[in-house]
């Protein structure tokens, strides 16, 4: 179990990233975006449904992202599926939300994700000097069930759960990034936060 002085460095920590990658989804996306201050949490997969406070037959969309070096493991951007066709369509300029994502709209979520996802990320491994390779951002929409499937056998023993809000100019979304560790993986960054601390 993570101690709370832990979470706390790694909610500070997240959020950082979460700032940088706002930065970058403003450039981009030519919409001012603000990401609030995430919240961290630790959870286990039967539990996972009820700590993103989500139904278990939801319609979800959600970008992964998985990575390995010092740190091994997968990270998730989850959306409600309604909240993230309406985030789109107005970074799209569609000028009205769809009921399901087609391919540019998948494209744009993923490009979303995987901005969010690279800078959280990225601002963990460069604060403790990991070398990380990631794995190209992949698109996936359903249940939590179904996008939780079959994951070829990697193990996901300890699931780091931050929540934060996206308020693209008028819309406000809640965005939940979850964080999936090996038991090894997970001990390796619990040094690495008890490291940090003691600078």
């Amino acid at each position: 179990m993570i101690g709370e002085r832990s979470v706390s460095i790694l909610q500070e920590l997240i959020n950082i990233g979460v700032g940088k990658g706002a930065v970058v989804l403003n450039t981009l996306l030519g919409h001012h975006v603000v990401l609030g201050v995430p919240s961290v949490t630790q959870t286990t997969p039967d539990r996972l449904v009820h700590a993103l406070g989500l139904n278990q037959d939801q319609a979800l969309a959600c970008v992964q992202m998985g990575y390995q070096g010092a740190l091994q493991g997968e990270v998730q951007l989850i959306f409600p599926a309604e909240t993230a066709a309406q985030m789109v369509a107005l970074i799209m300029g569609d000028g009205h939300p769809a009921d399901d994502l087609d391919f540019l709209r998948q494209a744009t979520l993923t490009e979303v994700g995987n901005i969010v996802i690279n800078a959280v990320v990225g601002t963990l491994s460069n604060l403790f000097g990991f070398h990380l390779h990631y794995t190209l951002p992949t698109y996936r929409g359903g249940t939590l069930d179904e996008i939780e499937g079959p994951q070829d056998g990697r193990p996901r023993e300890v699931i780091l759960l931050a929540k934060t809000t996206f308020t693209v100019e008028e819309l406000s979304v809640t965005g939940h990034m979850v964080l999936f560790f090996s038991l090894p993986t997970f001990q390796d960054l619990e040094d690495a936060l008890e490291a940090y601390a003691r600078r």
